[in-house]
């Protein structure tokens, strides 16, 4: 009999960081954007909790894309996953803006 698991979308595609002396294992499925904070990583989960991780987002980005396609690296500061996107608007220059709610508005 041929039985396949019940994979929740929570522990699909991990990438793991160091936490508290461990590894500690996030899936890129929840990630909607990742933003660089000096040398971490802020991850702001689809739940609306957020996660600060001690790697720079260049290497956040690597670990998320060897699991997951859908990361895209939009500004030198932040990734999104194209996943979560649901609407993009163009400014008066042209430049495309991916409105995130969980980012403060300039």
């Amino acid at each position: 009999m041929n039985e396949t698991k019940n994979v929740s979308r929570r522990t699909r595609n991990p990438i793991f960081f160091r936490k508290d002396g461990g590894w500690k294992s996030v899936s890129t499925d929840c990630i909607v954007c990742m933003e660089a904070c000096a040398y971490k990583c802020i991850f702001y989960m689809d739940d609306g909790t957020v996660k600060e991780v001690e790697m720079p987002l260049g290497t956040a980005l690597a670990k998320a894309q060897e699991q997951a396609t859908t990361f895209l690296r939009v500004h030198r500061s932040y990734a999104v996953n194209i996943e979560h996107i649901d609407m993009v608007y163009n400014d008066r220059r042209g430049q495309g803006t991916v409105p995130c709610p969980f980012l403060p508005d300039d």
